[in-house]
């Protein structure tokens, strides 16, 4: 079963359909092709799914919260208890150090930073689409003799 989720925020709609929790991540495929999988990776599916352009991992109340932004707006899109999140975390370690992962066959450019509250430390992951032709045209071209 899919759910369809219609967002509203300052005037600007998003829409993205959302799968429940028995059926597979909705860009599998294309996560199991880039040679990627595991559950930072479904956070990131879920988020870029809805629309949002970043998450959160905040620890509260004994587990791991896992929150999707749209700007300002937040909301929870998971939470594991610490020994589940272990994995989680070596994951964030790894994605650290390539910056960029597909996502439903699109290139996303990930920026890792932290911040502290309350005496626990907030992990944000902000998500970017990749622009190639942006980044193509930019290069130097030889000059034309004339």
């Amino acid at each position: 079963m899919v759910y369809r989720l219609l967002l509203m925020i300052e005037g600007r709609k998003a829409s993205a359909q959302v799968p429940d929790h028995q059926n597979p991540p909705l860009f599998a495929l294309d996560v199991a092709s880039a040679g990627r999988s595991g559950m930072l990776i479904e956070f990131l599916e879920k988020a870029v799914a809805t629309g949002c352009d970043s998450i959160e991992i905040e620890h509260k109340d004994g587990k791991e919260w896992v929150t999707a932004f749209w700007d300002r707006v937040g909301y929870g899109i998971g939470h594991l208890d610490p020994d589940e999140a272990k994995p989680m975390f070596k994951e964030m370690e790894d994605l650290k150090r390539e910056k960029e992962v597909t996502i439903g066959g699109v290139r996303y450019r990930l920026a890792f930073s932290r911040y502290e509250t309350f005496g626990e430390w907030v992990y944000r992951i902000q998500i970017k689409r990749t622009n190639r032709a942006v980044a193509a045209s930019q290069r130097r071209r030889p000059r034309r003799s004339g």
